[in-house]
């Protein structure tokens, strides 16, 4: 596995990468239509000789590569884009699968048959990793940060709402299940 590290939304990327190339727009046009005004003689500069031609050789080049790396980039966004759509559509599909297959309840059973003095943080930390095994194996997700994002979602989903239904439910370790492992009123 590779080492974990914040998990970046190809959404995100494409939004900063959307960002760069619009930046780069700009330093190129403002640098260009400088060197044109230069170059015609409406913005009068202090240089002759040499120095003159290198000024505006440098200039004219600085705008070139900034377009360059501004097109480069709006590409590299159009890329982004269209696999942020991707990834957006294979995480939902992640969630449905695994809150179809798993529930709060039985991951917390399947803890706690194993361990049934686990409670508190050890409990949360076990969920986590337990969550993160069933990802991990059941969908051959390499990209160690990309499944923590997901068991962060995940986690959110089964634990993290319905905090209510621990005092409903009477729960001293404060073990919260989701709506849909609520148990029957009689």
């Amino acid at each position: 596995r590779q080492p974990a590290g914040t998990y970046v939304k190809k959404e995100q990327r494409y939004e900063d990468m959307n960002s760069s190339a619009s930046a780069f727009f700009l330093v190129g046009g403002v640098l260009a239509v400088i060197a044109a005004v230069s170059l015609l003689g409406y913005l009068p500069l202090p240089l002759y000789g040499v120095s003159r031609i290198l000024f505006h050789v440098l200039l004219i080049l600085m705008a070139a590569g900034s377009i360059a790396v501004a097109v480069s980039s709006k590409k590299s966004a159009a890329r982004l884009k269209v696999q942020a759509a991707d990834e957006e559509k294979e995480t939902e599909d992640i969630l449905q699968w695994f809150l179809k297959t798993y529930s709060a309840r039985g991951l917390d059973d399947q803890l706690l048959m194993e361990d049934p003095e686990l409670s508190g943080e050890e409990l949360e930390l076990k969920r986590f990793e337990l969550i993160q095994d069933y990802l991990v194996t059941g969908r051959d997700l390499p990209d160690q940060s990309y499944a923590d994002a997901l068991c962060d979602m995940i986690y959110e989903r089964l634990y993290g709402k319905n905090i209510s239904l621990c005092l409903w439910q009477g729960l001293n370790d404060a073990t919260v299940y989701s709506s849909a492992d609520k148990p029957s009123v009689s």
